[in-house]
């Protein structure tokens, strides 16, 4: 399991930086497109699955990852429309199937796993990590016809059983994060701006179109738009 350092993090409230201590993670990030495949062992096959923090990028994005579902609103999901953002869902199945209406309306939207039950994953055992993983897969794919090929671990919670669990499941990236927007307020794990390439993290809540308006004014003044994680994990 990736072990997390301690480093000041930028906390942006109302668009002013102040220095906080935050939880960073390791600056992992995935290779480019072009980058030679490796040929990995089948017995160590499960060391494909990346676990991702950051995309290297040179374009001028970042990505908006949006936790459960457990909060939507007619109102939102016209707001949402009329923007069109790219989101990664990491949806609870059983949320996505009590809300396939709301959640199957919105056509930039795309569903990745968040296991079946929000089991924390670092202590369950691989059989039950295996089974959080795949089943879940299994109802998104049903429910959207795609099935996912992210993975985001409750709590942030992993280890190499997670990774086997998930290529077990036909998951390729385990998507961590390393920005978080709250309302008013953007912290950076790294005690950075957001740059280019970032994952934002975001859970769908009462706040979360306030969460959002904050975030989008705030890129829009460091230069930066959504753009959809698919779309860069290939």
């Amino acid at each position: 399991m990736s072990v997390a350092g301690c480093a000041a993090a930028l906390v942006l409230t109302g668009g002013r930086a102040t220095a906080s201590t935050n939880t960073a993670p390791p600056e992992t990030t995935v290779p480019p497109a072009s980058a030679p495949a490796t040929t990995v062992p089948q017995r160590d096959a499960w060391r494909a699955v990346k676990v991702v923090y950051r995309v290297e990028t040179d374009d001028p994005v970042v990505f908006i990852t949006i936790d459960d579902g457990a909060v939507t609103s007619d109102q939102l999901g016209d707001w949402l429309d009329r923007r069109t953002l790219p989101i990664v869902n990491f949806v609870m199945p059983g949320i996505l199937e009590q809300r396939a209406d709301w959640f199957l309306a919105r056509p930039t939207m795309t569903f990745q796993n968040h296991s079946y039950s929000h089991a924390h994953m670092t202590k369950s055992t691989l059989q039950r990590q295996t089974f959080e993983i795949c089943r879940a897969s299994r109802i998104i794919g049903e429910l959207t016809g795609t099935r996912p090929t992210m993975f985001r671990p409750p709590r942030g919670s992993w280890n190499d059983d997670t990774r086997r669990a998930a290529h077990a499941c036909g998951i390729r990236h385990i998507v961590m994060w390393n920005v978080t927007a709250d309302r008013s307020t953007i912290r950076t794990a790294t005690g950075r701006p957001v740059r280019a390439g970032d994952i934002v993290i975001l859970h769908w809540r009462p706040d979360t179109q306030a969460s959002l308006e904050h975030l989008l004014a705030y890129l829009r003044t460091v230069g930066l738009r959504p753009a959809l994680l698919d779309d860069y994990l290939t």
